[in-house]
């Protein structure tokens, strides 16, 4: 199965005419090649965080089923602060990657790099900073309860 995920750099330019974006993407599924589009969202201070940060949601709200809210490929430019947040009735996972940074899990922080991954059970809060020169760059899935 291929599945294409280019890097949201790429659509750097965009992302600064528009708040959302829809560019095209081939992928393979059930067996054929179809054309879908990923929906692209730049969210500012997030979470009370600091600065822009890039959501491009890999699959629509037709394609999750009822135990997945979120599975999007994120990124948080360098300087840039996803800020702390709660989960209730849903946990999340981070895949990182490219780029490092500091996450904040539930209290304690430690810094996160290429190949590291997060998981913030319901109850519990994180949030996540971008302490490097280039962008950090990682998978979310949130996942209901």
């Amino acid at each position: 199965m291929e599945v294409l995920f280019p890097l949201a750099l790429k659509y750097r330019a965009e992302y600064n005419r528009h708040e959302t974006m829809q560019p095209d993407v081939r992928r393979l599924c059930c067996g054929e090649r179809k054309a879908l589009t990923m929906e692209i969202v730049k969210k500012e201070n997030a979470n009370g965080g600091k600065g822009p940060m890039y959501i491009k949601h890999i699959l629509g709200a037709g394609e999750l089923n009822s135990k997945v809210k979120m599975f999007a490929e994120v990124t948080i430019p360098a300087g840039s602060v996803l800020g702390y947040h709660e989960h209730h009735g849903e946990s999340e996972t981070y895949y990182i990657i490219s780029g490092e940074g500091e996450y904040n899990d539930n209290g304690t922080n430690r810094m996160v790099k290429k190949g590291d991954y997060t998981f913030t059970p319901s109850g519990s809060g994180h949030g996540i900073a971008n302490t490097s020169s280039e962008d950090l760059v990682f998978m979310a899935l949130i996942q209901l309860d």
